[in-house]
C-alpha cells in the first residue's frame, strides 16, 4: 500500500473561497491499475469562496496546517488558483476498467462496504480516519485545513460514478466528493459539494489545481440542508465532466486532460476541524 500526504489550504472567504494544495509524498512508488492503494491526506484553509493553490510539504510525516489569515464567512462562493509541486509517479491504465460481478451489465464496479476487503485504504491515526467503519466507508478529519481522500486502485475511461455521502459529524463549512480519473497525487480530476451548499469541479495536473470552466465554486440549491445525506453522481464521459446532486444537474465543463484513471472519495475541512462522512453505495457505471 502506498501513502501519499499533502495539505490544500483556503483563504478570502468574503470574496472567493480558496483551496490552496501542498503535497507531501510519505511513499511513492509505481501505481498500477489494481494492487496498490494509495491514500492521502491533503489540507484546506477555508474561505467563503475557495481558490486552489499547490504548496509542498516539507516531510511525509509532517502534520502541520498551512498559515491563512482567512477568516470564516457562511457566505461565499469559491475560486481557485495554483502552483506547481513536483511529485512523479506513474499509472499505468489503459481505460479498459475493471469489472464487478453484477446482474447489471452496466456495472463495472460496485461496494456496498459491507466487505472491508474491497481495496480500499484502512488508515486510522491522530489527524483523521480513512477506514470501512457503520456498513460504510468513513472518512472523519480531526485536524481543521485537512482533506483526506482514497481510492479502490481501479482503472477506468468513461465512468458515471454515484455515492450516498452522509454528514454524521463536524461543520456544515465541509468538502465532500468524487474523484475520477485519478493517476497519481499530482493528477486528477474531483467533483465536489459542501453541505452548506456549494460545488465545484476542478482539476490537479502536475500538481498545479484548477477549477474548470469557473472562476468560482458556486452555490446551489440542489443541496438540501436539512438533510445530512446528500447523493452524488459525477460523470466523466470523453471531454465532458458532469456533476448531480440528488438527482439534479449542478453543472457540467470540457476538458481533455485525462482519459482513464482510477476513482475515489474525498471529504476534508476549513477552519472548523471534524468533518465526518459516512458513504455508501458507491457505484461505478458504463454512461
Amino acid at each position: 500500500m502506498m501513502d501519499l500526504v499533502g495539505a490544500f489550504s483556503n483563504s478570502d472567504r468574503p470574496a472567493v473561497r480558496r483551496l490552496t494544495a501542498g503535497l507531501l509524498l510519505v511513499l511513492i512508488s509505481m501505481l498500477a491499475c489494481q494492487g496498490l492503494t494509495p491514500q492521502f491526506l491533503i489540507a484546506a484553509t477555508a474561505s467563503p469562496t475557495p481558490t486552489l493553490t499547490l504548496t509542498p510539504s516539507p516531510s511525509p510525516t509532517t502534520t502541520s496546517t498551512p498559515t491563512s489569515t482567512s477568516t470564516l464567512t457562511p457566505t461565499s462562493v469559491p475560486s481557485l488558483t495554483s502552483s506547481p509541486t513536483l511529485v512523479q509517479t506513474q499509472f499505468v491504465c489503459n481505460g479498459s476498467g475493471i469489472t464487478n460481478p453484477s446482474s447489471d451489465p452496466n456495472i463495472l464496479f460496485q461496494d456496498d462496504f459491507s466487505s472491508s476487503t474491497s481495496g480500499w485504504d484502512q488508515v486510522r491515526d491522530a489527524a483523521g480516519i480513512t477506514d470501512y467503519d457503520q456498513g460504510g466507508y468513513r472518512i472523519l478529519v480531526l485536524q481543521s485545513n485537512f482533506d483526506y481522500w482514497a481510492n479502490p486502485s481501479l482503472c477506468f475511461g468513461d465512468v458515471s460514478v454515484e455515492v450516498k455521502a452522509t454528514k454524521i459529524g463536524g461543520p456544515d463549512d465541509n468538502d465532500f466528493g468524487i474523484l475520477c480519473r485519478y493517476q497519481d497525487v499530482s493528477n486528477f480530476y474531483l467533483l465536489i459539494a459542501s453541505s452548506d451548499g456549494y460545488w465545484g469541479i476542478a482539476k490537479v495536473v502536475d500538481g498545479d489545481q484548477e477549477l474548470i470552466g469557473m472562476s468560482s465554486m458556486e452555490q446551489t440549491s440542489a443541496i438540501d440542508l436539512g438533510n445530512p445525506t446528500q447523493l452524488l453522481r459525477a460523470d466523466c464521459v470523453g471531454s465532458t465532466l458532469t456533476l448531480y446532486i440528488n438527482g439534479q444537474l449542478v453543472g457540467s465543463v470540457q476538458d481533455t486532460t485525462f482519459a482513464f484513471g482510477d476513482v475515489g472519495l474525498i471529504a476534508g475541512t476549513f477552519d472548523i476541524a471534524g468533518t465526518d462522512m459516512l458513504f455508501d453505495d458507491f457505484t461505478v457505471r458504463q454512461p
